[in-house]
């Protein structure tokens, strides 16, 4: 009977709850039994023990880290670690001290060394401005610390630029928006240069796209900064090395490689090193008279009718215009992409449905002309890549070497006649055509609410061929009208109404009975701004009054 009522008696004592006395006292007791089974031989009691430790640390993180302190120095080493990894955990400001003295130290073990990295990485930005504070980034380690730190948030940024199919490309000015990190942003990119270029791939670039290297190396150059260039050095005097460990094809490994010269020698030359840039480009004039004067039409052909050899030519051609474009010799670079368009199509004279192998040479023309300031030719050459089958019409529309360009509405008109041809291209797939018509009309409203002035758009024959597919829409001839109205030309706008019009009456007829609203409303004639200069005009009056629309009065 007394056994019992002395069990009942310390149950009911462990249900009350603590007071507020007890309570700390109970937790530096749970803390010390802790510390204890962080030595225990078994791996759970140790893993369960730095669990609490850290849960305590996180309620009280100045009494937790001010035991643990001293255990940093620890004779067991997987004291030692467990005990930086809490720290790291919780955030212990005053340890970063001890941390760092032990991380720099020669004799730390490389174990040591990589535990106390990733404790002191959890510290975020705390850590990164301690070790510029204490000058430690002139360490080859310190560096390491800020770009780990640094790391998720350049990843993400080089994220954003990645389109559909992991597809991207690089423009001037793209790590702007990076550059208020300033020298951790460039240990981050130094690092992502030397996983994909020295050592294995880490977790972190792991399934990432192939061009986050091309990138990385862009970035570099863009930064400028001059700590960059052994790095970059390194990465085009050991490129056959590294390839070997990436386990590339063969059909790959030639141009993987010139891929990586070409990016780090211009991104050497945005640091302040000219010498390897002006090295690869001559190297490059020399193999373009050689090839192009032993070059045979008739030798070379294989798989689907490509020529190896022409298409070879028109890579050297592709990679001396990108090389010449950093030294801002626009012609030079203009002629160095005509010169890689005219060799893809002898390339792929065989091949058919491949524009798109040579347009991007329109395209990057196009971006050439709007760097130099020269918008009406970029128009002109941007036209020209879709003409020849461009259609990254997502990219065109991020990518900062085009902003001049895309400043102009005519750039508008240039993403629709993009979408009129996917709807030439996709005619047999009607969900997929009527998409693009839609968007392509968009595009065409768009260019007229941005002031679109020049009528060659719609009376020029070329250009009015562009936008055929779209003649039989009264949407378009909606959008031609408000375009006339609004350049103060009511004959053609009033024109423009009845082509409208009669492309209504068209559709009506292949269009269910009660199948969605009239494509042409007149009435807002009578009250849209775009109107305003015309609506006063007898040929728009007329219309209006053959509608119902006014009165013989006009009323």
């Amino acid at each position: 009977m007394l056994a019992i009522l002395a069990v009942s008696c310390a149950l009911s004592t462990a249900g009350r709850r603590l007071t507020a006395a007890e309570a700390p006292e109970k937790e530096t007791r749970t803390l010390q039994a802790a510390l204890q089974d962080l030595r225990s031989r078994y791996f759970d009691r140790r893993r369960e023990a730095l669990q609490t430790i850290i849960e305590a640390g996180r309620r009280r993180p100045d009494a937790v880290g001010e035991t643990l302190m001293p255990l940093l120095e620890d004779d067991d080493l997987r004291t030692r670690l467990l005990v930086a990894r809490a720290l790291g955990e919780i955030h212990y400001a005053p340890a970063l001290d001890a941390m760092a003295d032990l991380l720099f130290r020669r004799e730390t073990s490389p174990l040591e060394r990589t535990t106390l990295l990733e404790a002191f990485v959890k510290y975020d930005r705390e850590a990164e401005e301690y070790i510029f504070r204490i000058g430690a980034d002139d360490d080859p380690l310190g560096r390491m610390i800020i770009g780990r730190i640094a790391m998720p948030a350049v990843v993400e940024y080089i994220d954003s630029f990645f389109l559909e199919g992991d597809q991207t490309g690089w423009f001037r000015g793209q790590f702007d928006g990076l550059k208020h990190r300033g020298k951790a942003a460039v240990y981050a990119l130094m690092l992502i240069v030397e996983s994909y270029f020295v050592t294995p791939e880490p977790d972190y670039l792991a399934k990432r796209a192939a061009n986050y290297r091309w990138l990385a190396l862009h970035g570099l150059g863009e930064f400028g900064d001059p700590v960059a260039v052994p790095l970059l050095k390194r990465v085009i005097r050991d490129i056959e090395e590294a390839l070997e460990l990436k386990e590339y094809s063969p059909e790959n490994k030639e141009s993987a490689r010139q891929d990586a010269i070409r990016c780090a020698s211009i991104a050497c030359w945005n640091c302040g090193e000219r010498e390897p840039l002006i090295r690869y480009i001559h190297t490059l004039r020399e193999k373009i008279d050689l090839e192009t004067s032993q070059y045979h039409p008739t030798r070379y052909v294989f798989g689907q009718g490509i020529d190896q050899r022409a298409d070879e030519i028109a890579v050297l051609y592709w990679n001396l215009a990108i090389s010449l474009s950093t030294l801002d010799l626009v012609d030079e670079v203009v002629e160095s992409y005509r010169q890689y368009v005219r060799w893809k199509k002898k390339a792929y004279a065989r091949v058919t449905d491949d524009g798109q192998e040579w347009a991007v040479g329109f395209y990057n023309i196009a971006c050439t002309y709007a760097r130099a300031e020269r918008p009406d030719e970029g128009i002109q050459a941007l036209f020209r890549a879709v003409e020849e089958g461009y259609q990254d019409t997502e990219w065109a529309q991020k990518d900062g070497d085009l902003e001049n360009v895309r400043a102009r509405p005519a750039f508008d008109l240039a993403i629709a006649y993009a979408h009129v041809m996917r709807m030439k291209q996709s005619w047999e797939i009607p969900v997929i055509r009527e998409r693009s018509r839609r968007k392509a009309l968009r595009w065409v409203r768009r260019a007229v609410d941005r002031d679109l002035r020049d009528p060659a758009w719609l009376e020029d024959p070329a250009c009015r061929r562009r936008f055929a597919p779209l003649s039989r829409d009264p949407a378009f001839h909606w959008n031609a009208a408000r375009f006339y109205a609004r350049a103060g030309l009511p004959e053609k706008c009033a024109s423009r109404l009845r082509d409208a019009l009669e492309a209504d009456a068209r559709r009506k007829e292949t269009r269910p009975p009660g199948d969605g609203e009239p494509a042409v409303d007149l009435a807002k004639i009578l009250s849209a701004t775009d109107f305003s200069a015309v609506r006063d005009h007898p040929a728009v009056r007329d219309l209006l009054r053959e509608q119902g629309l006014i009165g013989e009065e006009g009323d």
